[in-house]
């Protein structure tokens, strides 16, 4: 793990400041004590809540007798929330589980720090009803949703054929329509690709698309890794429309398609779910997905091409899903619930115990950076303590909001050297920020900073420092890598 680690700092270190060198009393400037290596800007999650599951306790859904769905891609078009789900359990005759296919809400409610209301679409019994019609498949669902310039939303659509009761494939991956201001989608396209269409795996779905000028880009998920294409967006129904990102260029054969990332070889499943989009705080695309059906991972990028990142795990979905593997599938990132100018978002995923969608909040920390000033001391805060105080980079990330389960953290002076406690070391001391006083390995898994200590000078490192003596924790922040 420490290799990987040290691996994964190396690999960001490109976008750590560069400039650490304090000047004093302007002599030659000496070199910082320390030399932080993690970039500032990252997405890193301190805090996660499971507010609430989307059908379960909502009395909309259960007057359309839903008992439970899966998926749940989101767009908002003119203040309205269209929430796009897979198979929808609902409530027969006799007590009977009836399923269909694309189950499908609208909701005016873009609050969720209390869960999302959501209506769903029913018939004139008011009973849950698919969005689109069941055709020759066992099943069919939307996967990635576009809205389009006329208020209407274009979906991939994933169909299914089951060979016994136990096994079945995708069959193909279509496109339908939801016009402006309906519930009643269209298919338009029964087929784009399908398993012969020479993907390097086995195709599972086609996620998140985004629109760049004229075109759709669309990600391919499949047991292999995830795949980029592009087509014009007056063409995204026509198979041969499609290019496809080869690591160089696009190409014309999905055979020439390379994965968006590397995984290293496992027994679990593939990455699953995806929602790529712009992330103003980082000026970076952003990839959120499941990976290895237990945690929800993040990715940055300068293209939606890539190259991406390594990994960020915002949580841990057992914490939230109980003891059955899969913990979490189908995850999506739903932008417009963001909150606090981008500090707290919302995602959700899906689990089969209970089958339904959990809607999970997530507090965004800061960077905290090392701070040497004239004398060579450190000190740690997400802005210059003084004018005069150099960056030496980003030590770890934490919070400047008290959100529940974090300690504040206080700067106290002795002797003349910076302290940094839990306690405060005076009636009127305001915190500098916020962190964990206890590991945790809860959804936030927690990684120690340490006390460091040489030549009778403190400092505070989660990573090691040669030369220093580690001389006990002071407190925990969010371990972000996997």
């Amino acid at each position: 793990m420490k290799l990987a680690v040290i691996a994964l700092l190396l690999f960001l270190a490109a976008w750590a400041p560069s400039s650490r060198s304090p000047t004093t009393h302007g002599a030659a400037p000496a070199p910082p004590v320390a030399l932080y290596v993690l970039p500032a800007n990252l997405p890193v999650a301190v805090s996660a809540r499971l507010v609430c599951r989307l059908t379960a306790g909502n009395p909309s859904a259960e007057a359309a007798t839903v008992l439970g769905v899966d998926g749940a891609a989101s767009v908002a078009i003119d203040g309205v929330d269209y929430w796009f789900f897979g198979d929808t359990f609902r409530r027969g005759p006799a007590g009977r589980r009836d399923v269909i296919p694309a189950g499908f809400a609208t909701s005016s409610d873009f609050d969720g720090r209390d869960c999302v209301d959501l209506t769903f679409k029913t018939d004139t019994d008011g009973i849950v009803q698919p969005m689109f019609p069941r055709a020759d498949e066992a099943t069919a669902w939307p996967d990635g949703v576009l809205p389009l310039p006329d208020g209407s939303v274009a979906f991939y659509m994933v169909k299914t054929y089951r060979q016994s009761p136990t096994q079945w494939n995708i069959g193909a991956i279509g496109l339908g329509v939801l016009p402006a201001h309906s519930v009643d989608g269209v298919r338009t396209v029964e087929r784009i690709w399908d398993a012969d269409s020479g993907f390097r795996g086995t195709i599972v779905g086609a996620r998140s698309p985004v629109r760049v000028g004229d075109d759709v880009l669309v990600y391919i998920n499949t047991d292999a890794g995830t795949y980029l294409a592009r087509a014009p967006i007056a063409r995204m129904g026509e198979a041969e429309a499609y290019t496809y990102w080869s690591g160089a260029g696009w190409s014309g054969l999905p055979r020439d398609a390379q994965p968006m990332w590397t995984a290293e070889p496992s027994v679990l499943p593939a990455d699953n779910g995806l929602s790529v989009s712009f992330d103003d705080a980082s000026g970076k695309w952003m990839a959120v997905y499941n990976a290895d059906l237990w945690r929800v991972d993040v990715r940055l990028a300068d293209q939606p091409s890539g190259p991406w990142s390594e990994p960020i795990t915002w949580f841990d979905c057992q914490a939230f899903s109980g003891a059955d593997y899969p913990y979490c599938y189908s995850s999506a990132l739903h932008s417009e619930l963001t909150r606090d100018n981008g500090a707290t978002v919302y995602v959700t995923f899906a689990n089969p115990q209970p089958y339904d969608v959990a809607l999970v909040e997530l507090h965004l920390g800061v960077a905290i950076h090392g701070w040497v000033d004239e004398g060579n001391g450190e000190r740690l805060a997400a802005a210059a303590p003084t004018a005069s105080a150099v960056d030496a980079g980003v030590a770890f990330y934490a919070s400047t909001v008290p959100w529940p389960g974090l300690a504040p953290i206080y700067e106290a002076v002795s002797g003349g050297e910076y302290r940094y406690t839990i306690f405060a070391p005076s009636p009127e001391a305001q915190p500098l920020f916020f962190a964990y006083d206890a590991p945790t390995a809860g959804a936030v898994h927690t990684q120690p900073v340490y006390r460091w200590r040489r030549d009778g000078r403190e400092a505070l490192d989660p990573a090691d420092r040669d030369g220093w003596v580690r001389a006990g924790v002071a407190f925990y922040v969010p371990a972000w890598t996997p």
